[in-house]
């Protein structure tokens, strides 16, 4: 998801350097780990059902764009991550508060309203750390397993008991 380093520049500018200065492995090293940052969520929100698959399973993706506030999806992770998600069997839901449901549906995933009570989600994975998702309410989401924070932003949220919190990052 969002897990890893930010800024505008940081899905670029490695890949210029690397161009000029392959040498620099640990900017390699770097760029590995952050595109490998949606299979780590994948794999939380798998882990955290009990299954090998997905499948069968609604998954949403809270946030789409590149990160909160700027409505860019250029080096955004979040549609990587709803590819994975799908090749991974679920059903894919997304919110991001920069796009109308026709842009949502355009990278692949069901848009989902704001509030509304979505009985079946399992899984929430926060892609990007955008404060309106810290209103967010466990009870919209009466089957809710996991909620997987790329950003660690939403920690202080209040789920319902039983609903495991997998943060990564830093908010």
């Amino acid at each position: 998801p969002g897990i890893g380093v930010g800024g505008h520049c940081i899905p670029v500018y490695p890949h210029f350097l690397l161009s000029r200065a392959p040498e620099l492995s640990l900017v390699a090293r770097s760029r590995e780990v952050n595109d490998a940052q949606v299979d780590v969520a994948v794999a939380a929100v798998r882990d955290a059902l009990g299954g090998a698959s997905l499948e069968g399973e609604s998954v949403l993706v809270l946030g789409l764009t590149y990160r909160h506030g700027v409505k860019e999806l250029a080096y955004s992770r979040g549609v990587a991550l709803i590819r994975a998600l799908e090749a991974a069997g679920a059903r894919v839901l997304a919110y991001d508060p920069l796009l109308i449901d026709g842009e949502v549906r355009a990278v692949g995933a069901e848009p989902w309203t704001w509030g509304s009570s979505t009985p079946g989600v399992r899984a929430i994975v926060a892609q990007t750390g955008d404060p309106a998702f810290l209103t967010l309410d466990g009870s919209w989401f009466p089957d809710l397993a996991v909620l997987v924070d790329g950003r660690n932003a939403l920690r202080s949220v209040a789920l319902p008991d039983g609903v495991t919190y997998r943060g990564f990052g830093s908010g």
